[in-house]
């Protein structure tokens, strides 16, 4: 999965994420019993890339507020997305990237995900230049 700049026209890195089980005790295949499989990968931390300076889908989250704004001052409805729940601009911040894509996928399309780390300032003031210094910002962490 490219990781986009808040522009969305840079790629800062790569995630990805092993879906299979690492290891099946029923399996006689694996005998590397002290084998597991990481269960995400990403582009080692660089300069470009530190995971908490970075909210995936940031650029994408920013677009889609700003298409809600305008959905609200359009006569005709946009029905290919979810009710708008709320006048107030807002972002949802999950906690890992394929969080944030089941939920885009969802329709919910103002999501962006902390890169499974603990969320910091530096992202939340991110999210909240996003949203033009004005709406709300959700949490929604695993627990």
């Amino acid at each position: 999965v490219p990781i986009f700049d808040m522009s969305g026209r840079n790629v800062l890195g790569f995630g990805g994420r092993h879906l299979e089980a690492a290891h099946n005790e029923d399996s006689k295949e694996n005998t590397d019993q002290s084998f597991v499989a990481a269960k995400y990968l990403n582009t080692p931390e660089t300069p470009v890339f530190e995971k908490k300076n970075i909210l995936f889908g940031l650029h994408s989250a920013s677009t889609a507020v700003d298409e809600r704004g305008n959905e609200r001052n359009s006569p005709v409805p946009n029905t290919d997305r979810l009710p708008v729940q709320s006048e107030i601009p807002t972002i949802v911040i999950v906690e890992g990237y394929f969080d944030a894509i089941t939920l885009f996928s969802a329709g919910v399309k103002e999501v962006a995900a902390s890169m499974g780390t603990a969320l910091t300032t530096s992202q939340l003031k991110m999210a909240v230049s996003a949203l033009g210094g004005r709406g709300r910002i959700v949490l929604c962490l695993d627990s």
